[in-house]
């Protein structure tokens, strides 16, 4: 019992020093919210509805990189919602331009798989960078085996610490031998 919960503190004290509780930016919502709908109620709307993907995830998202994943998928989703809303302020018709944008089943698909992407994204990308940069570490340690080889070619096996030449010391090229595979 004592373990659980001394592990629930630890979890407790690590989302604390790691960003905003969950319900610390529903406020802020909530108040752009109610004075966007009083200024420009069809925007609003339009924004509110189209945004919903992120909202939702933003309340359900548990975990140490939870903002960082609601800030992706919330700038894909408002790539794919400000299409509309900026034909919406300077389309012919402004007042009824949330109802044929709400009305329309491509401005749906286009904001929420906007959406998506923009999870997606953030569920590959760090399996992509793993990837790039375990390559490159690849190439650096061949072009570094390479440049060894062309120096214990040139100079001898000394060079490398491969064979003991006239005194049994450690040679740098020991430590270096280390850091190579």
């Amino acid at each position: 019992m004592a373990s659980a919960s001394k592990t629930r503190t630890i979890r407790r004290q690590k989302l604390k020093a790691h960003g905003p509780q969950p319900r610390e930016g529903w406020v802020l919502i909530l108040v752009l919210a109610m004075t966007g709908l009083g200024f420009v109620p069809h925007l609003t709307v339009v924004l509110l509805v189209g945004m919903m993907p992120s909202f939702v995830f933003y309340g359900v998202a548990r975990g140490l990189a939870r903002g960082l994943r609601c800030y992706t998928l919330a700038a894909f989703n408002l790539a794919g919602v400000l299409p509309y809303l900026f034909d919406m302020i300077w389309g012919p018709n402004q007042g009824a331009g949330a109802a044929m944008v709400l009305g329309d089943v491509y401005a749906w698909l286009v904001m929420y798989a906007a959406a998506a992407l923009g999870a997606a994204v953030h569920w590959m990308a760090p399996g992509t960078a793993a990837y790039a940069l375990t390559q490159r570490a690849r190439e650096q340690a061949e072009t570094l085996r390479r440049a060894r080889d062309k120096l214990i070619a040139e100079w001898g096996p000394a060079v490398a610490g491969e064979g003991k030449g006239e005194g049994s010391s450690p040679t740098p090229a020991d430590g270096a031998r280390a850091l190579v595979p």
